[in-house]
């Protein structure tokens, strides 16, 4: 597990591996329910992290031929984790 920034349009994420600009990857995610989330990223921007004694980089990147279906489902899931998330942290 690794912390990420996750949206409708891309992600954001911290990997020990350098990429370059306009790389296109494949990204793999197990969303609840064991359910995996498969999609195409393109490479925008990585960033150097100094504080870590590994190499590690954050890696922006956007979503690239991606399906409406797909989008939608990867919205549904992000909105449900941020319901759950609200529930527990900051219910009465």
């Amino acid at each position: 597990e690794r912390s990420i920034n996750l949206s409708g349009g891309g992600i954001g994420v911290v990997v020990n591996t350098r990429y370059e600009p306009q790389d296109i990857l494949t990204l793999t995610m197990r969303f609840p329910d064991q359910i995996l989330f498969k999609a195409s990223i393109e490479v925008l921007l990585v960033d150097l992290i100094e504080a870590h004694h590994i190499r590690t980089y954050r890696l922006h990147a956007r979503f690239v031929g991606m399906t409406t279906q797909t989008q939608e489902l990867l919205i549904q899931y992000i909105m449900r984790f941020q319901r759950e998330h609200l529930a527990r942290h900051y219910s009465a």
